[in-house]
């Protein structure tokens, strides 16, 4: 897709022709343009010669020059400029991270076409000049983020590098002869390479696949290209279906008390600075899909994170973007107007993605949080966990345990299936673990398999194209589905396939039933076929120490997990201690803060079945869920009885979809 004719006018990133005045009259009744304005303020007074330091004082000053025209801080932003353009001509620009480098490319362009209006021609050209010098050292320095059809566009890093470079060539496009190139390469791939991505990964349901935290990493230097390509071609880029989608899976994900169930890599503590940087990072996102899509309520949860951020002393500071953003005369709607249950997935019609089930009880301060992981592994930050849950209450009940950093950890443990509440086989190493894994030294735990160390997914065409070995006709990529999800007023309803997660010599099917029995009780069905002389375990990662005893498996931690195992009846059941989950540093097995793997093996044989009733309350809650099966020619029936109603699920013996649900007292 060719470029559109560049406005030759400044600012043409983030304004529209002649829309500044409206534009900065909002900032009046915006609740975050008074800190934003004293930390512009604060940063202009710099004496630094350091340009990382040097471009976020302009990030910020180019905005309030901008929006107040005030000649002090013009005149304080050029001379800025002038120090910035001797250290970049001089060679001081030294970053050696790629991602911390894009932040400085983004930064950079927004703050000179902002301030590019109160400039001289002189100071202009230099400016311009240093904007080219930053692009061609951003390509010189990290190559691999634009190697034609190598560079992994499922993953945030290349976005990021990608929205710095184009952003750069907007910015100075005019103003310099060789801006205009780099503009022209970003909007090829963006249309070429990693729009369809969003467009057929994403869709109109879907979120991105790199986890809680990396979803708005990815998210947000997409919406800040769009942003700046957008009003400086006069292109209309925010009109595509995924843009109202992704910042929804914050909303979902985000607890009464401000913290958000972590999936997939990011630091897991709850202590108010991981807090903050959760509410205040989606908030980039969430905001900017509230303007576009007029949706109120996406601005009313953007409302609820900016306060509940500004509540633990932190503010929403993180950017200038967020003035333009947030929208203070956008209506609002309460967010607990949403139905409480929701399934993120790509574009059924054309598959892949990746799939993540929501079942919540409600929206209040007790409300019940489980999430069932599904669809494909699509990223670096992504984790193998196909088919598996997460329960809140309260507390993290059962967890995903985060990100241990990209250290041997991570790949030993944190991203592995052991460390989530899914299926482990044990089966012959030889047989079920990739050579690479075992040369690594990452070891065999009887999960799901590792493509990674086979390639990663890089654009859509090559995640058709690379093609797994033990089912041809499938993306080595592909790792599981959602078969149904249904949901009732009552009751949820969905069904995950996790078959292709696995090696043959481990599994030749995995399929996971969840019945959630709202508000409390959630039932899993898992049917399980292996080759003969594999024994598959159930595991279920907790934070704190499981007790074990009457039958039941006992999580506590603010409210309480009771857990019963129906089938295999008689199952010994191990609890095994694991690296832990505290806060982004890793805790070794059997040291205080060490997490825990439930583990619950089947019985010889090629079928396996595990039946699970949990229930979800409170620790002083002295009615217990009596849970019982039979089986029904094709069919398994539970009873689940409580203090007030008796409920009655219809399964498929065979694990085939279907389920019956009712209340027979």
């Amino acid at each position: 897709m060719s470029l559109p004719p560049i406005r030759r006018d400044h600012p043409r990133l983030g304004f529209a022709p002649g829309a500044v005045r409206a534009r900065v009259e909002k900032f009046g009744r915006n609740p975050l343009w008074p800190p934003l304005r004293e930390r512009a303020r604060s940063g202009l007074a710099t004496e630094s010669g350091d340009p990382v330091t040097l471009i976020n004082a302009l990030h910020f000053g180019g905005l309030l020059a901008l929006a107040e025209g005030d000649s002090q801080v013009v005149q304080r932003c050029n001379a800025l400029w002038g120090r910035l353009n001797g250290a970049v001509e001089a060679g001081a620009y030294r970053v050696s991270d790629d991602l911390h480098n894009a932040f400085q490319m983004v930064a950079l362009a927004f703050a000179y076409d902002w301030c590019a209006p109160s400039m001289g021609p002189e100071l202009r050209r230099r400016s311009a000049g240093t904007l080219v010098r930053l692009a061609d050292y951003t390509l010189k320095t990290f190559p691999g983020y634009f190697a034609e059809g190598r560079y992994a566009a499922f993953n945030n890093h290349s976005i990021w590098n990608h929205a710095g470079l184009g952003l750069v060539g907007f910015a100075a496009s005019g103003d310099h002869p060789d801006a205009e190139r780099h503009a022209a390469y970003s909007w090829g791939q963006f249309h070429r390479v990693i729009f369809p991505i969003f467009d057929r990964f994403v869709g109109g349901e879907g979120i991105w696949n790199e986890g809680t935290h990396y979803n708005h990493v990815a998210d947000r230097p997409t919406f800040l290209w769009m942003e700046g390509a957008g009003t400086a071609t006069g292109q209309s880029l925010f009109d595509r279906p995924w843009v109202r989608a992704v910042p929804y899976f914050w909303v979902y994900l985000t607890r009464a008390d401000g913290t958000m169930t972590i999936l997939g890599d990011w630091f897991a503590g709850h202590d108010p600075v991981d807090v903050f940087n959760q509410l205040a990072r989606s908030f980039w996102s969430v905001a900017k899909a509230a303007q576009e899509t007029q949706d109120p309520h996406l601005r009313a949860f953007a409302a609820w994170e900016m306060a509940r951020a500004r509540e633990i002393g932190q503010g929403g500071q993180h950017s200038p973007l967020n003035a333009l953003w947030f929208d203070p005369d956008l209506p609002e709607r309460p967010f607990a107007e949403l139905p409480p249950s929701r399934l993120f997935r790509g574009s059924a019609d054309v598959g892949g993605g990746e799939t993540l089930a929501v079942l919540r009880s409600g929206w209040g301060d007790d409300a019940r949080l489980i999430t069932f992981s599904m669809g494909d592994w699509l990223g670096h930050h992504d984790h193998y966990d196909a088919n598996s849950f997460t329960v809140y209450y309260k507390g993290d009940l059962v967890v995903d345990p985060g990100y241990g950093g990209e250290g041997d950890v991570s790949w030993r443990f944190y991203r592995r299936t052991s460390a989530h509440s899914s299926i482990l086989v044990d089966a012959p190493e030889a047989e079920a673990a990739e050579a690479e894994v075992v040369q690594r030294g990452w070891g065999f735990d009887g999960g799901q398999r590792i493509p990674l160390v086979k390639d990663r997914p890089r654009n859509v065409e090559q995640f058709f194209h690379v093609k797994n070995p033990e089912y041809p006709e499938s993306s080595l990529f592909e790792t599981g589905d959602c078969l149904a999800f249904e949901a009732h007023g009552d009751y949820d309803y969905v069904v995950g396939d996790a078959t292709k997660a696995y090696h043959r010599a481990q599994l030749t099917r995995f399929v996971r039933h969840l019945v959630y029995l709202k508000p409390d009780v959630l039932i899993i069905y898992d049917v399980v076929e292996t080759p003969e002389g594999c024994v598959p375990r159930w595991v279920m990662q907790c934070d704190q120490r499981p007790t074990v005893a009457d039958g039941r498996i006992v999580v506590t931690h603010g409210g309480q997990v009771r857990a019963q195992t129906l089938l295999p009846a008689a199952a010994p059941v191990r609890v095994e201690q694991t690296p832990g989950r505290v806060s982004g540093r890793e805790v070794d097995a059997g040291k205080a803060g060490a997490g825990f793997r439930v583990e619950v093996s089947s019985g010889p044989g090629t079928e396996h079945r595990f039946l699970h009733v949990l229930q979800i309350t409170d620790p002083d809650d002295r009615e217990y869920a009596e849970a019982s099966w039979r089986r029904e020619g094709d069919g398994l029936l539970v009873t689940v009885k409580q203090a007030g109603p008796v409920r009655e699920v219809r399964l498929k013996w065979d694990g085939e979809v279907g389920a019956v649900v009712d209340v027979v007292k």
